[in-house]
């Protein structure tokens, strides 16, 4: 019985500090809110109730933040002030708060402000690079925002040279993404129910610009970060989301309606990286990537990349894990395929060379004699003229 009332006397006090914060955050808000049209309050004074703000937003009960009028009045003080440091205390409230809250997510989104962000996250300040770096990315879950814009009009990935920008990029790279003990959990996270291709084909999106946005070792640099995590990306991918990722970064027909890697498109752009001097890490990662597409495969791997040189090693290194099976000849394609150049035959110039006559077809077998026999006489290799063998093999016939 003591446990009990002990146990409903904690719960009363839990719900008594839960309502006083409530009413503290709801008291903030409205001072706030007045000031937006009065700017009566002082900086430092201003900075100090901000700061209150941004303790709350470590608890549980936040109601009043999650709300179009809590958002608003960050997004204001964040983006609308003239003091830097207001700005920067008031966007780390309101990363917390869309952290915290999916919903508010997309009311950040509705107010407005992704223009204003990104021009945030080309200050000289790391905190208002990271701060703008963070919102956008919490932007890309749970949100209608259409980032392609914000790559063509705003130039977004020229800024990916900061260094918080490659501090989220090279953090997917530190995740232990095929750890038995995670392996689901991350997978739910990597290819969510309500749309298993989105984050995937967001990576692609970024890689598309980024090897379109950099050259040599820019982007080994740049560039192999995303490689190295879409490689565990597409082990651990189901059918589906890992036939779409074949379907981006695998060379498509109309790629090889011309000499592969050749083109302009992402698969093209990725196989020329395979072999580029300028790019040791890429040239390792780019064919590990395929081979990893080609199901570690090596007969589905070499056909997929018919027409390219790999770099030395390179097709040992990923054979090691070969399985091959006898689903190989399903993924072939139906026309055939010059190994050579890895384009297909019927698309391959037609070539109009007018036909020999008889005299210079005699003139050229003439002269491919004489080339065999000066290679003979050298006694480098042991080579036979074949005139010499069809006499021995009594198929030559002299004509008048």
């Amino acid at each position: 019985m003591l446990g009990y009332l002990e146990k409903e006397r904690m719960d009363l006090t839990k719900l008594t500090f839960c309502i006083e914060e409530r009413n503290d955050i709801e008291n903030i808000l409205d001072v706030l809110e007045a000031d937006v049209e009065k700017t009566n309050i002082t900086s430092l004074k201003l900075n100090d109730i901000l700061q209150r703000l941004r303790s709350h937003t470590s608890l549980d009960e936040l109601d009043p933040l999650f709300t179009e009028r809590g958002v608003s009045i960050c997004c204001h003080y964040g983006f609308d002030v003239s003091s830097p440091t207001t700005g920067r205390i008031a966007l780390r409230c309101l990363c917390n708060i869309l952290l915290l809250a999916e919903p508010t997510r997309q009311m950040f989104v509705n107010e407005k402000y992704i223009k204003e962000t990104v021009e945030r996250m080309k200050s000289n300040h790391p905190d208002d690079e990271l701060l703008s770096a963070r919102l956008l990315l919490l932007c890309t879950y749970g949100t209608d925002l259409n980032f392609n814009p914000l790559f063509e009009k705003y130039n977004i990935a020229e800024i990916t040279n900061t260094p918080p920008i490659l501090w989220l990029i090279n953090s997917l790279v530190r995740l232990d993404l095929v750890d038995t003990n995670t392996q689901n959990s991350e997978q739910g996270h990597l290819f969510p129910q309500f749309d298993s291709n989105i984050n995937m084909d967001r990576l692609v999106r970024v890689l598309d610009l980024a090897t379109r946005a950099y050259n040599g070792e820019e982007m080994d640099r740049h560039v192999s970060p995303l490689v190295q995590v879409l490689v565990p990306i597409a082990e651990l991918a189901p059918p589906g989301p890992k036939a779409r990722l074949r379907a981006l970064l695998l060379p498509s027909n109309p790629d090889r309606e011309r000499v592969l890697g050749t083109g302009d498109s992402l698969p093209a752009r990725l196989l020329r990286l395979s072999a580029a001097l300028m790019a040791p890490n890429l040239r390792q990662l780019v064919p590990a990537l395929l081979f990893e597409l080609s199901d570690k495969d090596v007969q589905r791997f070499v056909h997929n990349l018919n027409g390219l040189r790999l770099p030395s090693g390179a097709l040992d290194d990923e054979a090691g894990g070969g399985n091959s099976d006898n689903g190989t000849k399903a993924c072939m394609e139906a026309f055939e395929v010059n190994p050579i150049t890895g384009q297909r035959r019927d698309m391959e110039p037609k070539l109009h060379i007018p036909e020999m006559t008889d005299e210079e077809k005699e003139r050229e077998a003439e002269r491919l004699f004489v080339q065999f026999e000066r290679l003979r006489a050298t006694g480098v290799v042991d080579v036979e003229s074949p005139v010499a063998q069809a006499v021995r093999e009594g198929r030559f016939e002299e004509v008048d």
